[in-house]
């Protein structure tokens, strides 16, 4: 069993086709919030967001994702949420797919949602992250990964907490935006004629993270580390994404003969 860290694993999670209301509060402020919307009396009803988990291997490959992550999903006798397959330019219908065809999905579709991930093209296993952008990531601790010493006495494995509150002395900021487009519009009919006007724009969500001097913990996540290999032990040096709020992992060191 490779012990490297593959990057293409890195989960995702995906915001699918919410219902964005903005208030405007001034000239020039406001502001926004998913879900809901109102219905025909005038009451506001929350609707569910479609948030679904990926990785990028299945964005890289879409027949990697599973189907019913791909296709309209029934939520509720008379509710639907759209699926993955919403947001591809040449979707299928639901009765179509099939995991080879990942719903029509291509990779193409989900590029733009791959560029996000810095992590993507790194195939050095060693690799400092913070070197790869020192704004993004910070260095957090390293764990112990370490496998059965004889042949036969099964995996090992170990559960660690990690938080950022272990930083100490630090302070860096850093952002990310990306731009997404939305239609709105209007259609009169009568007199024997129809007019319908519609807008096409674009808005940009920003989003930007400051790291300080951490005072207890602000952020933390369980991670378990184990193989089968026979005789290996390395450290794992695990950083913050500081832009969502992970954690990465990478080795210290090129692994030794026995975690390879």
């Amino acid at each position: 069993m490779s012990q490297a860290i593959n990057h293409h694993n890195d989960q995702v999670f995906l915001l699918i086709d919410p219902t964005i209301t903005v208030t405007e509060t001034g000239s020039t402020t406001g502001y926004f919030n998913f879900g809901g919307t109102y219905d025909a009396t005038g009451k506001w009803t929350q609707m569910p967001v479609d948030i679904l988990n990926v990785n990028i291997a299945g964005l890289l490959n879409p027949s990697l994702i599973p189907v019913e992550i791909l296709k309209t999903q029934q939520v509720t006798p008379t509710q639907t949420l759209p699926g993955l397959k919403f947001i591809c330019a040449k979707p299928l219908p639901d009765s179509q797919c099939t995991q080879q065809n990942a719903c029509g999905c291509t990779a193409n579709d989900f590029a733009a949602i791959v560029t996000q991930d810095e992590l993507t093209g790194v195939t050095n296993q060693s690799v400092a992250l913070s070197t790869i952008d020192p704004a993004r990531y910070q260095y957090i601790t390293f764990k112990l990964l370490q496998g059965p010493q004889q042949p036969g006495t099964g995996p090992v494995s170990t559960a660690y907490s990690v938080s950022d509150g272990t930083i100490n002395g630090m302070s860096t900021s850093n952002g990310t935006s990306y731009s997404v487009s939305y239609a709105h519009g209007f259609s009169l009919a009568g007199l024997g004629g129809n007019l319908n006007i519609t807008a096409t724009n674009t808005f940009e969500y920003g989003q930007t993270q400051t790291v300080g001097t951490a005072n207890g913990k602000s952020h933390s996540a369980d991670v378990t580390l184990g193989t089968s290999d026979v005789g290996c032990s390395e450290y794992v040096d695990v950083y913050e994404d500081t832009t969502y709020h992970t954690f990465a992992y990478t080795l210290s060191q090129a692994p030794p003969s026995n975690c390879q």
